[in-house]
Parts: structure tokens; sequence; C-alpha cells
């Protein structure tokens, strides 16, 4: 960021100090990270201008290349530490798709403390007990410079009679209860990219399986590789006391990891140490950080959890690394990123046939090419059921393939009962497997009509992983399916704030502007969601009904077109065709394609009694039938 003149900014209890890098609420200080103090200079500069996110990228980034998700993160922690609500944004405003604006009275002081109004607001003079405490930080700031001083020439020392790095835990201010490991940056280039994400996967794994700490999911996490964000910005946007970061590099056979565990509230540096092993002895990689971390936060562990902490999957080296390359691509959620991870789990099995959890992964791509329609569902769901059943013959205790096996058994077989058995089942394997949960409240709760419980199932895997897009998009979606719109428009909006690439928050944000006639902002959600999704027939089907229930016969029957052509091409839903007809108001033609989703047994042909496009057609006694047709009760 480029310099800029001494100024201290006076806004709520806050003052921002540019020349010491402070932010005092009350005379206090207020932990911030260098972006995100930058971040509160850069718009208090421009109070009650609009910055786009590119320019903010600009001033804030200037010394590096950086992704839009950086700004999110920033912004988010900057919140945080403002103490601002999800619905009360007093100091920092954001305007969608475009930017944000500071919109809080401030008053400006310059260096001499002539103060001058900005945007014309008349604001009460800044007091003199106020003033006192901007000199009295600045006094605390030159202080802290010897004292630093004098500590990193300490550090020095230390360093240079070091074999590898290793600073000793500081007594933790607070004991650590929660824990984002980030993915690790691959200094390999972008084909290195999948160990990073890799290694984080099994850390969350190993660390999770304990039960003793709170680990923020991959899923959590994912959005962050490729991102140079600044680790303590992203802990405070995961909520959580402490973040694992580290980088990793595969050289001459050898990998080489430097991590760091870093406390939250302050930035201090836990642990930290550098590694260096051959290739082939990833697992004792990943079995010596999990034990060392467990270690560096004084975790209390049994000698089982001790094991759990070492447990692994397979013993085959490069079966392992397909694993994490399939997994990788799978999080895409886009029709090459499942065909890709496919792929490399099918590879996988083929190098250690014992790899239950590399069957779940190849079931879980079938489900994913299946629920966003780029497969149909009577080609992909036998095969993601034969995969499951094979994971469950090896590990009948692995929760994942129970879960694989409860999804087929409903949306595909539409036998409700067997399905039920295997949610239960999983869930009593792993009662804090979020995806458990998510899914029983989507794929079971949501389409037999028990709507209260999905809400609440649906809550209970948000409680569980606060902050993945995933499980928050989807309790906007169970709020949508229970016609609780405005609330459903509420969560999908946190979690586009959030994560703004999440395809399916537009989608669901964008269905519940339907419902409440807000067809412009409607249409604007669903056509992020088609991009943002790769072009996902799901997607475009609901825009296509969009369309129609907007009255734009024109461009609806362009969409129709379009979704006939992929039809014919590879594959497109028979029921975005029914929605999209009966939306024209073409009602036999809508039966017709609800007949031929049966024939197919089209994945969302499921919600037939709660999703509320289709209520137009409810009145006919064919819905009805429709309905028993998929093994529901009308």
């Amino acid at each position: 960021m480029t310099e800029t003149r001494d100024h201290v900014y006076a806004f709520g209890p806050f003052l921002l100090d540019s020349r010491e890098r402070r932010l005092l609420r009350d005379g206090q200080p207020v932990p911030l990270t260098i972006k995100a103090f930058d971040l509160l200079e850069v718009l208090a500069k421009n109070d009650g201008r609009l910055l786009r996110k590119e320019e903010l990228l600009r001033l804030v980034w200037s010394d590096a290349v950086v992704e839009e998700n950086n700004l999110t993160v920033t912004v988010s922690a900057l919140r945080k530490a403002l103490g601002e609500a999800p619905t009360d944004r007093q100091y920092i405003e954001t305007v969608p798709r475009r930017g944000y604006r500071f919109v809080a009275d401030l008053r400006e002081l310059a260096d001499e403390g002539n103060a001058r109004p900005r945007s014309g607001a008349a604001i009460a003079a800044l007091t003199p007990a106020a003033e006192a405490a901007v000199s009295r930080a600045r006094e605390k700031g030159r202080n802290r410079l010897l004292w630093a001083a004098a500590a990193a020439l300490a550090t020095v020392l230390v360093a240079v009679g070091a074999v590898w790095i290793h600073w000793p835990r500081p007594a933790p201010l607070t004991p650590v209860r929660s824990l984002a490991v980030l993915p690790f940056h691959s200094l390999t280039g972008p084909d290195g990219e999948y160990l990073g994400l890799g290694m984080a996967d099994a850390l969350i794994t190993r660390l999770g399986n304990t039960k003793v700490l709170i680990v923020r999911s991959t899923g959590a996490v994912q959005k962050y590789v490729r991102s140079d964000v600044d680790p303590v910005a992203a802990g405070h946007e995961l909520q959580v006391d402490a973040v694992l970061d580290g980088s990793i590099q595969l050289a001459a056979g050898r990998l080489r990891a430097t991590v760091r565990l870093l406390r939250v509230s302050d930035g201090a540096t836990l642990w930290a140490k550098a590694f260096d092993e051959r290739l082939n002895d990833i697992f004792s990689l990943q079995d010596s950080i999990s034990q060392q971390v467990a270690e560096g936060l004084t975790l209390r562990l049994t000698d089982a959890q001790r094991t759990l902490l070492t447990r692994r999957d397979t013993d085959d080296v490069q079966a392992y690394q397909l694993y994490l390359k399939g997994r990788f691509f799978w999080n895409k959620r886009t029709r090459e990123g499942f065909q890709r991870g496919l792929a490399f789990f099918r590879e996988a099995v083929e190098q250690d046939p014992t790899y239950a959890r590399a069957y779940t992964g190849v079931a879980d791509s079938y489900i994913g090419l299946t629920y966003y329609e780029y497969e149909p569902s009577h080609e992909a769901m036998p095969r993601a059921k034969a995969a499951a059943l094979k994971a469950l013959a090896i590990a009948p205790s692995l929760a994942e393939a129970h879960v694989s096996l409860a999804h087929i058994h409903g949306n595909y077989e539409w036998d409700w009962t067997a399905a039920e058995r295997e949610w239960h089942q999983a869930i009593l394997l792993d009662p804090e497997y979020a995806t458990a949960h998510q899914w029983y409240a989507v794929h079971y709760l949501t389409p037999t009509g028990r709507l209260d419980e999905a809400v609440a199932e649906a809550r209970r895997a948000q409680q569980l992983d606060p902050v993945s897009p995933v499980f928050n998009a989807f309790v906007g979606a169970t709020l949508l399916f229970a016609r609780r719109y405005d609330e459903a428009i509420e969560e999908c909006r946190k979690t586009i704030d959030l994560y703004p690439e999440f395809g399916v928050g537009h989608w669901y944000l964008g269905r519940a502007y339907l419902q409440k006639g807000q067809f412009r902002e409607a249409l604007a959600e669903l056509r992020d969601a088609v991009r943002l999704s790769g072009e996902s027939p799901l997607m475009q089907g609901t825009l296509a009904f969009a369309y129609a229930a907007s009255g734009d016969r024109a461009k609806a029957r362009g969409m129709l077109a379009e979704l006939m052509r992929l039809r014919a091409e590879h594959h497109a839903s028979a029921v975005d065709l029914a929605m999209t007809h009966a939306a024209l108001g073409e009602r036999e033609e809508a039966f017709r394609w609800l007949n031929e989703a049966a024939a197919e047994r089209a994945f969302h042909l499921v919600y037939l009694k709660v999703w509320p496009e289709l209520d137009v057609l409810r009145s006919d006694a064919r819905f009805a039938q429709m309905v028993r047709r998929v093994g529901l009760s009308p």
C-alpha cells in the first residue's frame, strides 16, 4: 500500500491513527492485521465514496497479485473487529457486485490537530479525553518499537543456533477450543495445489477425530487455496481460536513443509517447525504434524485418541495422492471437476482395491454429476451404489459410505425406509459429521415433507461447521421449502457475503426472490448461479422457469430450446422442462415432462411435495398420483 499523510480519524467510539497504525476503541487498542488496517484506512480516507472491488485490491494489495476472495475475507475480519452485526452495517456498506463504502459519521484530525468534517456531516467535536488517548497510544507505540527491536535481536540470536525452526509455545491467554487448518501453500506451482489442500484435509480429519477440539471442515477452508491470505484474518473469518498455516514443496523426491500454529486473537506464534521428508514418508509427516500440534495446544488425549491422530485409510502413497487429487477436483463442483475427480478416485482404487474412502469418492462423484444434472440418474446412480456398497464391504463403520448409500436409496430408488435406516446409521457412527446432517435434512426430511425437522437438522450441520458455504446455503434451502422466504433470503445473503463465488448460494437466493415476486433480483442471482456453476443444466433450468414466471416468454422459450439441445447432446432434466412449461401455462406439456422425469428417475423429482415452483400444478389430480409414484404421500 502506498504511503499516506498522517491522520487521525474519529468515528463512533473509534480512533484510527495512521501514523502509529493503531485503531483504538474507547482508548484501548483493537487488534487488526496489516491488511485489515490498510483497508480501514483506505475506506476512511474515501469516506462516503463507493470504492469498487478492483480499486480496493489495487490500493490495499499494491505489492501482490491476489484474488477477490482476499478482499472478502479482510472485510469480514474488519467488520468483526468493529463489532458490526450482519444486519447492522453502521460502518462499512456492501454494494452488491460492486464494492464497499464507509458510511459512519467521520471526523478527521490532521497532524496539527485541526479538525475538518467529512462528507458535509455535522459531527460533534472530539473530546479532550479522546485526543489524549491518541497521544498516549503514540507514546506507547514508540515504547513498543524499542521493545520490538530488542526482541528481534534476541530472536535472531536464537535462530542462528537452530538446526530447524522451532519456537516454544507461549502460555495461551485462553484455551484453544477451535482450530482451522488452512490449505498449505504449494511452492511447487499449480500442479502441487492438490497436495496443499490434501495435507490440510488429512490434518483436519486426524485432529477432528479426537473430538476434543472443534476443527473447521475442508469445505470451510478450501476457498483459501491459491490465495495470499493473511492467516490471522482467515482465522477471524472462520471464527476460530487458532490457525494452522503452512507451505509445502515437492523437490527431488522429497517433501518439504514449514508449519506454524498461530493464535488468532493477537497473531502470536504458538508453535512452528520445518520438516524435510522423503515423499514416501508423507504419512509419517502427517503423523508428526498432528502429534506436535496436539502437544502445542496441550490437548489432553487418551491413548485411543492418540491412536486416531495417526490412523490412515491406506498405506499406499500413490493411491493416497490419487485420492487427494480426486477430492481437490471434486470440491470444484463443476462438470469437469466431478469428471476429473472421478477419474482420480478410480485410479486410487485400482492402485489399492481396499481403499474404502476412495470408493466413497467414486460414489460421491456420480452423485455430484447427477445432482447438478450433468449426467442422467439412471446411468450414474447405479454406479454410485456399487461403489458405496464396495466401500461398506471394506469398512462397515465408514459414515461417509452410509451417507452416500442413503442418498441413493432416497433420491434414486425412492426407497424411503432404507434411506432413513442408512441416515440414522451414519449419524450414529459419527454424530459430528456435518455432511450427514445436511444431506439428511435436504435429501430425506425435505422431500418427505418433514420441514420443521429439516430446518432443525440443517441448523445442526451449520452449528457443527458455521462458516461452510455449503451448510449455510442449505439452511437457506430448507427455509425456502418451508415457505419461510424472508429467512431464506437472509441466510443466503449471509452465505454470499462470505462466499460470493458459491453458485448454489445464488441459486437458492434467486429462487427465494422469485417466490417474493422480486423478479429483477431473482434473475440477477440466477444468472450468477449459471455462470458460477459452469453452466449447470440445473441452474439453467431454474433460469428458464424464472423468465417464464416473470412474463418474459421469449427468453423462456429460448432457454427451453437450449435445454432441449443439452438434452439431445448429453443431458438436461425433464423436471426443469416441466417446471418451465407449467410457468408458461402449458399444463399438459408440463405433465408430459413430469411423466418423462419419473420414467428416467430424475434426481430432483422427489421434491414434488415441496418445490414452490410446481404449486400451479398441485390442484390437478395427476399431481397427487405423481407424488405417490415416487413413494411419498401427497
